[in-house]
């Protein structure tokens, strides 16, 4: 509802100007949260995995995906 009434906001705002407008709902809500909204409404099931980040900087490293090491956890 929240993107939706942004969209007619910026639709019926008759200036010429050229603005950045972020909508947001009244609750923070987590990417975790949107996938199991997502996953529920499809009638499936949620299989999520938390790993901690030692365990994905050997998985790179052992695959040789050194840029992506570096982007996600800075040089080290």
């Amino acid at each position: 509802d929240t993107l939706c009434e942004g969209i007619q906001s910026l639709i019926l705002d008759n200036s010429k100007k050229s603005t950045i407008r972020v909508f947001k709902e009244k609750k923070d809500i987590s990417t975790s949260e949107i996938f199991e909204l997502i996953a529920n409404q499809s009638g499936h099931s949620l299989r999520s995995f938390c790993f901690p980040p030692i365990i994905i900087k050997i998985f790179c490293r052992l695959l040789f995906l050194k840029k992506i090491r570096a982007e996600s956890f800075g040089k080290s």
